[in-house]
C-alpha cells in the first residue's frame, strides 16, 4: 500500500478501517458486490490495476495464490471493468 498511497499518508489508520470493514463482510464475494460500485466510481484503470497486483502479494502472503484466490481476483477484476 506504501507504494501506491502518498509517503506522509496515516496508513495505520487506513488499515484500521480496512480491519473494521473486512470484519463487517460475510464473506469476501459480499464485500466484493459491496465495494465495488465505489471503486468503479473512484479508481481508474492504473489503479485498479495497482488493486489487482495488490490481491495477488496478499495471496502469496497467505500461501496461495489457490484455485479460490485466483477466482476472487478474477471476478474482482471482472467486476470493476463493468459500465457504470
Amino acid at each position: 500500500m506504501q507504494k501506491v498511497t502518498a509517503h506522509d499518508d496515516d496508513h495505520g489508520t487506513r488499515m484500521a478501517y480496512i480491519r473494521h470493514a473486512a470484519a463487517q463482510a460475510s464473506d469476501a464475494d459480499t464485500a466484493v458486490d459491496h465495494l465495488a460500485p465505489l471503486l468503479r466510481e473512484k479508481l481508474d484503470a492504473s489503479e485498479r490495476d495497482d488493486l489487482e497486483r495488490m490481491l495477488e502479494a496478499v495471496a502469496v502472503v497467505h500461501g496461495g495464490p489457490i484455485d479460490a484466490h485466483e477466482r476472487l481476483i478474477a471476478r474482482t477484476v471482472r467486476v470493476l471493468a463493468e459500465p457504470l
